[in-house]
């Protein structure tokens, strides 16, 4: 019975059988969209009368999906997969390097906002500045509002299109008036230049939604500002391919320029035009800063860096629902990349050393249950069980029980049952009622109207 026993103990015992989640993983081919540069898909190319081309602008759609990045501060999501998806695609595309403006810069910048925050009786703590043409005579940077220009375009009034070496935007960053009493700069400038990279991105969607997009760029060549090229641009892939870049830094440039302005009378209200500050906290917290510090203004560097490659990556493979898109998908491109897909399923597991464990307690548990049974077996000099059987033996209480059961030993209940007595049968009836026995060994109970016999015992 022992050894028929043995294997329930590793289904009964909790840790030897135990159902797991285990990834199995294989290569696939999957397709992902994207929008390529190069095609006009980020900004508007426009041909003059005499064949040259010039920025139209950017595209609209690129509103929506940035202002989303803004706000979540991750980028859009590239679809669902059922199941989770890695891969890598590599891509030449734009991006921005931020750093100090440097000393000249920042002077210059400083001898404009400290005029006006003396004219204004205000403190000037965020503002962008573009590069510009025909700007006053004494500046050749505009913010749009304290220095403008003459040039009803928009567009280019966040964009710079005259640099030759890059394109940039510069960001004054100015503490409270209190702090810039004790500094002799009492501002810092960050300049982000624009610069074609070579994008190597890994994916990792998975089927819950989530994803992780890790991007390592190398900075090959800047991007100038598209009208300092020379000779002028005609239509082609290279001047579809700068005007990409450049709607990309004009998005950027609408997303973050504008200005913060703090009256220095505490009652009056303070005036915010920029729309990073007044819909991602997070840029607010990094821009806005009670003291200028090396660490401050190189973490704000960085997220502004951040914010460009998110903006980049969600633009170029985030799914953007049609009524962002506005008609701009025409050149939206698929392509098939080399995957590792990846599902977990249920597996069943024996844990080896727990099992162990189990057997070898119930195996000793066993063997000592039969060490103390022959121990008991030995001392007493006979074995009892809690058989029917017995109990009929020890507490006959009848006659005709003490015909069949006639030798003390076989009274007492000991085993083994006799042959004889196993052969018996009995079964209950009145005394008036008189059965032939079906057998020398068979025999009927007179009972009583309470089931007891002609003694007063209980069958």
């Amino acid at each position: 019975m022992l050894l028929r026993l043995l294997p329930l103990v590793a289904i009964i015992t909790p840790g030897t059988l135990s159902v797991v989640s285990a990834p199995h993983s294989e290569l696939k081919t999957v397709a992902v969209q994207q929008r390529e540069y190069g095609s006009g898909l980020y900004g508007a190319a426009v041909t003059t009368a005499n064949g040259t081309a010039f920025y139209g602008g950017a595209r609209s759609y690129l509103k929506g999906p940035t202002l989303a990045t803004l706000v979540e501060t991750e980028v859009l999501s590239v679809g669902f997969s059922s199941t989770n998806l890695t891969y890598s695609l590599d891509f030449d595309g734009p991006a921005v390097s931020c750093s100090n403006a440097g000393e000249q810069m920042t002077s210059s910048l400083w001898k404009i906002i400290g005029a006006f925050q003396r004219s204004e009786n205000t403190t000037l703590r965020y503002d962008a500045w573009i590069p510009r043409p025909n700007t006053t005579p004494n500046s050749t940077i505009a913010d749009g509002t304290i220095v403008s220009d003459a040039d009803s375009n928009t567009n280019l009034r966040i964009l710079d299109e005259i640099s030759p070496d890059a394109a940039r935007i510069y960001y004054s960053i100015g503490p409270p008036l209190s702090v810039q009493s004790t500094l002799q700069v009492p501002i810092s400038v960050i300049q982000c230049a624009l610069y074609n990279a070579s994008w190597h991105v890994d994916f990792d969607v998975r089927s819950n939604g989530q994803q992780t997009l890790t991007s390592n760029l190398i900075f090959r060549n800047w991007m100038p500002g598209w009208s300092s090229i020379m000779p002028p641009l005609t239509p082609s892939r290279f001047a579809n391919l700068t005007f990409d870049y450049a709607g990309l830094m004009e998005t950027f440039g609408s997303t973050t320029s504008g200005k913060l302005q703090v009256p220095n009378d505490p009652t009056l209200p303070f005036t915010e035009t920029s729309i990073m500050l007044e819909t991602s906290p997070i840029m607010f917290a990094d821009a806005v800063i009670p003291n200028i510090t090396e660490d401050g203004m190189v973490n704000l560097q960085r997220s502004f860096e951040s914010l460009f490659q998110n903006m980049t990556l969600s633009a170029r493979y985030a799914v953007l629902p049609q009524q962002d898109l506005r008609g701009d998908t025409s050149l939206l491109n698929t392509i098939h990349v080399n995957a590792t897909s990846t599902a977990y399923r249920n597996v069943y597991s024996y844990d080896a050393r727990d099992l162990l464990i189990t057997y070898s307690i119930a195996i000793a548990a066993g063997v000592l249950s039969v060490v103390l049974a022959g121990r008991a077996v030995a001392e007493t000099g006979a074995m009892y069980s809690n058989s029917f059987s017995a109990v009929v033996r020890v507490t006959r209480s009848h006659t005709e029980l003490d015909e069949v059961i006639e030798d003390e030993a076989d009274r007492s209940g000991t085993e083994p049952l006799p042959k004889k007595i196993a052969d018996a049968r009995i079964w209950p009836g009145h005394a008036s009622v008189q059965e032939k026995a079906p057998s020398p060994l068979s025999f009927s109970l007179a009972l009583d109207d309470k089931g007891r016999g002609p003694h007063g015992g209980w069958i």
